[in-house]
């Protein structure tokens, strides 16, 4: 079908993209196959090809920093993204896709007639997202510069000891700080601070 847009699906799994391929051809669209190497994934840089695709499904077994890292690149390039999570049930994985202006964020465990129902809606220029998460993509965390500083070094990891000796503050002062970065966030946790900062770009 000549008006159907081109799709590129990539992801590290071939046989995962075979079957996503599998359900697109069926519906008549155009396939293009993208498989990234794990050791490309773990180097944390690639590049695509230089094709310009309507559409870019971010496949299952990327790595949500990836995927996130490619959504934003290519919504750029106006691509509209489908991102496939693993964690899609994680609250605020869905919050994060719309916020870097995803199309959809999709459970490993979505049917096929529904995975194409979300396929035409995001052909048709629309996106997948209900109006509570759109509300939530839309704030703003107003974090101060020495906040974010501060998240950077929580992103890689390090405890509160190692970062007040690296930004010459007291253990005290960066256990507020960090406290004050998980409100802001609403996070419960440093892990959920830290995939939300590198989703959302706050980090690099």
């Amino acid at each position: 079908m000549n008006d159907k847009p081109e799709i590129v699906i990539i992801d590290t799994c071939p046989p995962w993209i075979d079957g996503i391929a599998t359900w697109l051809a069926g519906a008549g669209y155009v396939c293009h196959k993208h498989i990234v190497a794990q050791d490309i994934i773990d180097g944390a840089h690639f590049t695509l090809p230089q094709i310009k695709y309507t559409i870019a499904i971010l496949g299952l077994h990327l790595p949500s920093v990836i995927a996130f890292q490619l959504c934003r690149t290519l919504v750029q390039a106006a691509t509209r993204c489908v991102l496939f999570c693993k964690h899609s049930d994680e609250w605020y994985v869905p919050i994060d896709a719309c916020y870097v202006g995803a199309a959809a964020c999709l459970p490993s465990s979505i049917e096929q007639t529904d995975f194409l129902r979300v396929i035409q809606i995001v052909v048709a220029g629309g996106r997948y997202f209900d109006a509570h998460i759109q509300a939530e993509a839309s704030q703003i965390f107003d974090l101060t510069p020495r906040e974010l500083e501060i998240l950077t070094w929580l992103a890689q990891d390090l405890s509160d000891h190692d970062i007040a000796e690296r930004s010459d503050r007291s253990v005290n002062t960066v256990r507020n700080q960090v406290q004050s970065i998980l409100a802001k966030l609403n996070v419960r946790s440093r892990v959920e601070a830290k995939y939300r900062a590198l989703h959302r770009g706050l980090v690099a």
